[in-house]
């Protein structure tokens, strides 16, 4: 398999000059430190600035509204900086798992299961990718329908463009561009894994609907009653469409109907050991996601809650939606590695109210192998403290909200 969500993201970081792994020219190392320059260093200095006066002045409201773009930019940059130190692990990764995908296809061609989550999380980056996108658009265009000649975000600027036309126009350019570079990176970046998780789920649920057809079968033959373990795949799920075509079925099936229980262990295996591979890779990445979303979801919500739609339309939709993704930025990786979980503690449920009892003495002891194995179900940890779940996305959201109630009376 082609590993085609990767396409996307890593299109975007090889334009943007991200991708600086160690077969790039020295033109393109150049080429990205000039875009970084650009786009993150210079708009950390001008909102650093800029941040500095606001605390001179003493701002609160003013303070919140830069303070959570300031936020946005800092985080962008931190984990641009995260990519690129561990960008050969990451590429390790992907090599892992298309050997992993190659271990485990059982010479079967078509795999519906991988394929879904494989266009499912395709879709879902191109669809976060354009949300950014239009937001951007609007911010822009919603700061020069207003009369008062305000730019997308607040920055500090070189030029006093509110007496300038074109002096103006060319701060929404630049500003426009610079969201455009800040929130895809942003984007592409939190999408990659993500992605690894969505081969974990598919790789998993592909597994647990091959345990689900290890059958047991009694026949009775001559009177006498005996055990066959051939594990035959008569009612697979994947291969509905396949069996209801004989001659496709010829031609498609699977070690002539069987699978090995022991390749099953071996393949869970597999799928724990690359599980652990992204947590320990992508663990940093996590724990600064957390922190830094916190921090800029509580200074959004203040400065939502101190503006309304009557008194600035454009400024409150703005501000909301931006809201929104910070929470989706959360949100997305604890869905996914709340899915791992339960698809995990799944397969091993399934597996022990499975007839494996009736077995002989090898199947029954490959059976408790498996099952000691599965035990404690796969996470997605940050350094062994938490896991990416429903749970941290309640402590984040949490923690924001006591960070927002201290602001909030501080404020009164």
């Amino acid at each position: 398999m082609d590993l085609f969500p990767f396409n996307f993201p890593m299109t975007f970081l090889k334009t943007a000059g991200i991708w600086q792994d160690r077969n790039v020219t020295l033109i393109y190392k150049l080429y990205g430190l000039v875009m970084h320059l650009f786009f993150l260093d210079q708009s950390i200095v001008l909102l650093t600035i800029l941040l500095g006066h606001l605390v001179i002045d003493q701002d609160m409201i003013e303070f919140t509204e830069v303070f959570s773009k300031s936020l946005s930019i800092y985080l962008t940059t931190i984990k641009s900086f995260i990519f690129i130190i561990n960008i050969e692990k990451i590429k390790s990764l992907m090599q892992k798992l298309s050997k992993l995908l190659k271990f485990s296809n059982y010479g079967n061609k078509e795999r519906p299961l991988i394929i879904h989550y494989e266009t499912k999380i395709s879709k879902l980056t191109r669809y976060n990718y354009n949300f950014h996108f239009v937001i951007c658009t609007l911010s822009v265009i919603m700061a020069i329908l207003s009369s008062d000649r305000r730019l997308p975000f607040k920055t500090w600027a070189y030029v006093d463009y509110k007496n300038s036309d074109g002096a103006y126009m060319f701060m929404n350019c630049g500003v426009y561009l610079i969201s455009l570079y800040t929130t895809g990176i942003n984007s592409m970046l939190d999408f990659y894994p993500l992605i690894f998780m969505c081969y974990i789920i598919g790789m998993l649920e592909e597994l647990g609907s091959y345990l689900k057809v290890v059958k047991f079968q009694e026949h009775v033959r001559n009177n006498h009653k005996y055990s066959n373990f051939s594990k035959k795949i008569e009612e697979f799920s994947i291969f509905d469409k396949i069996l209801s075509n004989p001659k496709k079925y010829e031609e498609s099936k699977i070690n002539k109907g069987t699978v090995d229980l022991r390749t099953c262990i071996s393949y869970h295996i597999k799928i724990k050991d690359f599980c652990n591979d992204v947590s320990g890779n992508y663990a940093l990445h996590f724990m600064v996601q957390g922190f830094f979303s916190s921090l800029i979801l509580c200074s959004t919500i203040f400065h939502l809650t101190k503006i309304t739609f009557a008194e600035d339309s454009g400024l409150f939709l703005t501000t909301l939606m931006y809201a929104i993704i910070m929470i989706l930025q959360i949100l997305l990786p604890c869905h996914f590695g709340n899915i791992i979980f339960y698809k995990s503690h799944e397969i091993s449920m399934n597996l022990f109210h499975s007839d494996w009892i009736y077995g002989d003495r090898t199947y029954t002891k490959n059976v408790k192998l498996i099952m000691e194995i599965m035990k404690t179900p796969m996470r997605i940890k940050v350094y062994g403290f938490f896991s990416v779940d429903y749970e941290i996305f309640k402590s984040v959201c949490n923690f924001a909200y006591s960070m927002y109630a201290v602001l909030n009376k501080k404020q009164n």
